[in-house]
């Protein structure tokens, strides 16, 4: 597993890994009974709801993906990613094609 580092949203302590993709992905530093990511040599997999339900075979060390826990990932999404100057400018457009449609 790659290194620890610290959330820049809520503050909590992360792991970063390596998923068989290749990408980057943070998880909580404990582990959990029910978590869904498992690391076999160094990589971490993502478990389908169907390999949980059947638990055959399962590691006994499993995480999760720290997105799921954090709230301050959950605040950010509920804020949007959209500028105030980008929803006037759409907003401008919607209007200017109003008016062309009522001549």
């Amino acid at each position: 597993m790659s290194g620890t580092n610290v959330c820049r949203y809520c503050g909590q302590r992360i792991r970063w890994v390596r998923t068989v993709n290749d990408s980057r992905m943070p998880i909580n530093l404990d582990t959990v009974p029910h978590g869904n990511v498992v690391i076999i040599d160094t990589v971490a997999h993502v478990l389908t709801a169907a390999q949980l339900h059947d638990g055959a075979g399962l590691p006994p060390h499993r995480w999760v993906h720290h997105a799921t826990t954090c709230p301050g990932v959950a605040d950010r999404r509920r804020k949007g990613t959209r500028s105030p100057a980008k929803t006037r400018v759409l907003s401008k457009s919607v209007d200017k094609t109003r008016a062309r449609g009522a001549r």
